[in-house]
């Protein structure tokens, strides 16, 4: 096949790409060195009038954004609304937020984003390119993904000195952080794929420092005459020659804290869940009442008010404050009761790439959460993909690993052990039949006392049958085909079942507080290799001491059969229940 040189040796251009190669990154360049604005100032007059434009480089007047927008209020669409996408989306192939809406004073139809609880992340297509975004819970941001072969250009129609906003190249399977505003796709291809407008968030978060406020006063109306909307970029307020109308693109959050009450600070940066202390209170609302738009859109904001996308949190005792991946509190929902509120984070710079991992981890954590229904699984209340929080059901029973004496042994007796090793079993054997991994049983992932039955936590690395191998994990609970061929299946849980069951079985010590540990992601490398290897060993030759005196009759027994080596040889969870069955 003939090179792009060959086909094209001045490299000026074909009949398929209308651009030179280099079309963007010149473009990108001519863009910075702008001082001011990438528009022309003839041009942008021309955009306002509704006027042709006048290069290929620029937006025609049909796709031009501030026309079609140029009356646009944020009355005017629903108050979930986050981005409105003008021109190019295949209004086929997006994603469930993504609705038709028709824009008021004109007959023109659009598409718009909506962002409630249930969202993290959207996609839009333009032909064959399709683009993710994800939102940025700390901030007004979003982030963009191209999940294309090829690269394009992501950069705002309208920017001053005072904006700090300015275009970038977006590579293939790139991300980019980008500003509230109105933004435009370009392809050295096609030209301009898209515009859209990016608004701030629509809802308000309020953090109380005192103790919570009374039932009846926790979310006490705004104002009934706010203070008029304008056009803002960079939390300046501005305003464009409209023949009288604002054009209202962007509400600043500074507008509404006179409205509130005196004990409430609102949270503009930051995810509020993720620093809240012991004490204190969050409450969510909306900005706005009913919109007065046409569309599916228009109607939309009842659903998602009577999904409590309204409500107050206060915190009233931390659980795991210092995990890496998540902060864990028991709280109090105003919807829900007594909870348990996990928030998922990072402890490293918020870039593109943290803030598209972060929805990942928190989109598979919630949706196998919100799958399962088992007795010994804990159970989910609801969630918050504006927070990257979740939901659960408040046990008082301590995990596994904090029921140890002064040496690190299990201070159980043989009937907790057994019920737990039942309970758990019967739990995998749902799980497995679901086609689901945990990737993560062992002590402090499940919750006991003699009073309430065993319940399975944590599922933030659970994963489905035949989806990438899990590398995280606690190292001491993953078995040897992990080491040797790189993969985790059902068997896997078992395994580590099993170890878990040497704990409670008085074999050994927890292995979390008494072993070196390694990171399961570097097993293949010479230290965590040698590391892993010993303490496999080590299980299987007390796997050789389980079971001497009852080899067939005994939980012993069983516990043996889920430390086989070969997975293919592990009993499965069924088995394990059938034998403790049979044993009484």
């Amino acid at each position: 096949m003939a090179s792009r040189e060959e086909l094209n040796p001045s490299g000026s251009g074909s009949s398929t790409n209308p651009h030179p190669d280099g079309y963007l990154e010149a473009r990108l360049a001519d863009h910075k060195d702008s001082s001011t604005n990438p528009v022309p100032s003839e041009e942008l007059k021309a955009r306002m009038a509704g006027e042709p434009a006048t290069s290929l480089e620029e937006v025609s007047s049909q796709e031009a954004i501030l026309p079609s927008l140029h009356n646009l209020s944020l009355d005017d669409v629903s108050e979930e609304t986050r981005v409105v996408v003008l021109s190019g989306a295949d209004s086929q192939r997006h994603s469930e937020a993504v609705v038709p809406f028709r824009l008021p004073h004109t007959a023109r139809d659009v598409l718009v984003v909506q962002q409630t609880s249930k969202i993290a992340e959207f996609s839009l297509s333009f032909g064959k390119d399709v683009f993710r975004f994800y939102y940025d819970v700390a901030s007004d941001n979003l982030v963009i993904s191209n999940s294309n072969r090829q690269k394009f250009l992501i950069e705002p129609i309208i920017t001053d000195q005072a904006s700090a906003k300015s275009a970038a190249i977006l590579e293939p399977r790139g991300t980019q952080i980008i500003q509230p505003g109105p933004w435009k796709i370009v392809s050295s291809t096609d030209g301009v794929l898209s515009e859209f407008l990016l608004l701030q968030r629509r809802y308000v978060t309020q953090k109380r420092v005192a103790k919570p406020a009374a039932p009846g006063a926790k979310r006490s109306a705004s104002s009934a005459n706010p203070p008029a909307k304008r056009l803002n970029y960079g939390g300046q307020n501005r305003r464009l020659d409209d023949g009288g109308q604002n054009i209202i693109v962007f509400n600043n959050p500074s507008e509404d804290a006179a409205t509130l009450e005196a004990s409430f600070s609102l949270v503009q940066t930051g995810n509020p869940l993720a620093t809240l202390g012991e004490g204190e209170s969050v409450t969510v609302k909306h900005r706005q009442s009913q919109p007065a738009g046409q569309g599916d859109a228009a109607g939309s904001s009842q659903v998602a008010r009577s999904a409590t996308d309204c409500y107050t949190i206060s915190h009233l005792r931390d659980i795991a404050v210092g995990k890496a991946l998540a902060s864990v509190f028991r709280g109090r929902h105003s919807d829900f009761g007594d909870i348990v509120v996990k928030v998922i984070r990072k402890k490293v710079p918020a870039t593109a790439h943290y803030m598209t991992n972060l929805a990942r981890d928190w989109q598979s954590e919630e949706r196998f959460l919100r799958r399962v229904n088992h007795p010994s699984i804990i159970k989910f209340y609801g969630s918050d993909a504006r927070f990257y929080s979740i939901y659960m059901e408040y046990l008082s029973s301590p995990d596994l690993a904090k029921l140890r004496d002064r040496s690190h042994y299990f201070n159980g007796n043989e009937e907790d052990a057994k019920r737990v090793f039942r309970d758990m079993a019967s739990a995998l054997e749902y799980l497995h039949r679901e086609r689901i991994l945990h990737n993560d049983i062992k002590p402090s992932n499940i919750l006991y006392n003699q009073d309430q039955p065993p319940i399975l936590i944590d599922f933030g690395l659970a994963s489905a049958f035949g989806s990438r191998v899990c590398d995280g994990g606690t190292p001491w609970y993953v078995p040897a085909e992990y080491l040797v061929y790189n993969q985790r299946g059902s068997p896997s849980d078992v395994f580590a079942l099993g170890v878990t069951m040497l704990y409670l079985l008085k074999k050994v010590p927890l292995p979390d507080a008494t072993q070196r540990a390694w990171k399961i992601s570097d097993v293949q490398d010479p230290g965590p290799s040698m590391m892993m290897g010993e303490w496999l060993d080590r299980l299987d030759r007390l796997r050789g001491e389980l079971a001497v005196d009852n080899p067939s009759t005994s939980m012993e027994s069983i516990v043996r059969d889920t430390l086989v080596k070969a997975p293919g040889q592990r009993i499965s969870a069924s088995q394990i229940l059938e034998k403790l069955n049979r044993i009484g």
